[in-house]
């Protein structure tokens, strides 16, 4: 990503996971009636991965504000296509900019 993390080999089991549980129920309910209790708790595991997703990401973007936005790899940059290239070099975060500010969090307060 632009903010070169990526998902450990953990996450992405627990993603999977909850995405073929919510499956196989959807498959199961086509063929039988999947019991309510079994969905809520589906729902339950969905949300919870969410809300550490979320604080995951949280935290990520507290440390490149306490640290800093050095921009995106150019990596990255050269597998985008090229509207989405000349867009970030026009941009705050393209080659000319001096200094990088971290990127703005619409709804979150800066402190």
């Amino acid at each position: 990503t632009r903010f070169n993390k990526e998902n450990t080999p953990c996450d992405d089991c627990i993603l999977w996971t909850v995405c073929l549980l919510d499956l196989a129920i959807c498959i199961a309910s086509m063929f039988t009636k999947v019991p309510e209790e079994i969905k809520l708790l589906a729902d339950m595991i969905q949300c919870s991965v969410f809300g550490c997703m979320h604080a995951q990401q949280q935290i990520e973007i507290e440390e490149i504000r306490k640290k800093g936005y050095i921009g995106m790899k150019p990596t990255i940059l050269q597998v985008l296509p090229p509207p989405m290239q000349n867009m970030y070099a026009k941009g705050p975060y393209g080659q000319g900019a001096q200094v990088q500010q971290p990127p703005q969090v619409v709804g979150m307060s800066h402190a």
